[in-house]
């Protein structure tokens, strides 16, 4: 259980390893102290509420472990009054939680960390939530419809002065990209979409007139492409045949797209590359048999974060660059498990998702005269629990083909994660 905690980063396998000793080992006091604890370390980690009441829970069912009890009441005490950021700017990567109750993840951190952009689905319309005030506010002129032609909002970027957003607009015609203030303005249409079958605004250049795209034209690939904000017009930076859909990033000097491609969806290998935006020059930063992919600039420009599974989970990597080239060798910064990135905002945080929960198999027994389930439903698939789903029996009834999804959690990159 701690090797999954703290070398193969996967928190969630050790919580209900450390779970199972407890409830196997009742009468080990120590140990089941020592795995209560534990618990704590890894909600923590994953910047989950449940870390209070697990620490709690070390006091009360634990009173006789004086020593495992003074560590848990210094983490409950640390939880109630955290040292001021700029204090942990030097320590280890930390995670914290933000928001518990997202509706969706197809939104972004606004570049100064305030707000987060995300889809009202109710509505449906883009929404933006206040971290400060803790309040949610619909952006109502981007409201759709539900009914025979839905219509509605999708993934969402912030304009540099945090005053705007670029999203995609599901149209009865087609899937376009549009502009819109905060405030409610009337949306603005930058991109048609009549050339594409799906467009997604990715980055907004640092002096507000440009926003980094990539088209989807269906059998002929992908393209990365810059958007005018002026005359909408369309500029191609790169055109790529076949393979995965493209994870891009601009550059802050506006001069370099990072983005990630996997060439062949038959292989899991993905890499990444860096685009120059004015000659069409391109090298590639990382080159390694496993999947790196969603390349993001910290602030400096002088690094590249980028995600990958080589280490057998979802792990966060750092690459210096210098004069456009890498310097040195990649960095590993933290195993994570479940967690999606989004955007780093001007001050060098990085928003995740994380995915509670997950997809597992069950199964019930139906009355099939009135519908309602006799028996169950019982999870029969009890190996990689949250990773589990695409059940399918067989004609006989007698087994079952389902899908396993390994590491990487991106739909984006779901071919060669996925085992039958």
């Amino acid at each position: 259980a701690k090797y999954a905690m703290e070398t193969s980063g996967d928190l969630q396998k050790a919580i209900r390893q450390f779970e199972e000793i407890i409830q196997t080992y009742p009468n080990q006091k120590e140990y089941g102290a020592k795995s209560q604890f534990y618990i704590g370390i890894c909600y923590e980690k994953l910047g989950n509420r449940e870390a209070t009441k697990a620490f709690q829970k070390v006091i009360s069912n634990y009173p006789d472990e004086e020593k495992i009890v003074l560590l848990a009441k210094d983490r409950l005490s640390y939880l109630d009054s955290p040292p001021e950021k700029d204090s942990r700017m030097n320590m280890d990567f930390q995670l914290q939680q933000v928001w518990a109750e997202p509706l969706d993840n197809m939104g972004n951190p606004s570049p100064d960390g305030r707000y987060l952009s995300y889809v009202n689905w109710n509505v449906p319309c883009l929404a933006i939530y206040d971290f400060n005030t803790r309040e949610s506010k619909d952006i109502t002129s981007t409201k759709g419809v539900w009914g025979a032609a839905s219509i509605w909002p999708e993934t969402s970027i912030w304009s540099p002065d945090g005053t705007k957003l670029a999203y995609v607009w599901y149209g009865e015609e087609n899937i376009s990209i549009r502009v819109v203030g905060i405030e409610s303005s009337e949306p603005e249409e930058i991109f048609s979409g009549e050339s594409a079958d799906y467009s997604q605004p990715y980055a907004w250049s640092s002096d507000g007139k440009f926003i980094l795209s990539i088209l989807c034209l269906g059998n002929e690939g992908h393209e990365i492409v810059l958007i005018s904000l002026a005359d909408h017009s369309v500029k191609s930076l790169k055109k790529l045949e076949g393979g995965s859909h493209p994870l891009v990033s601009l550059s802050p000097d506006d001069k370099t797209v990072a983005y990630s491609y996997t060439p062949d969806l038959n292989s899991p290998e993905t890499d990444i590359y860096l685009l120059n935006i004015k000659d069409g020059t391109e090298m590639t930063l990382i080159d390694h048999p496993k999947t790196d992919y969603n390349p993001l600039w910290m602030p400096d420009g002088q690094t590249v974060i980028f995600f990958s599974d080589r280490t057998g989970t979802v792990s966060v990597w750092s690459q210096k660059l210098k004069d456009g080239e890498a310097d040195g060798e990649e960095q590993l910064i933290k195993n994570l498990n479940r967690l999606n990135p989004m955007a780093i905002t001007h001050n060098g945080d990085l928003f995740m998702t994380f995915h509670e929960g997950g997809n597992d198999i069950y199964s019930a027994v139906i009355d099939p005269e009135n519908g309602t389930i006799s028996s169950g439903p019982k999870r029969i698939v009890e190996s990689d629990i949250g990773w589990n789903t695409g059940a399918s029996y067989s004609p006989d009834g007698k087994k079952m083909a389902y899908v396993s999804q390994r590491g990487v959690l991106n739909p984006q990159l779901a071919w060669g994660q996925q085992s039958l």
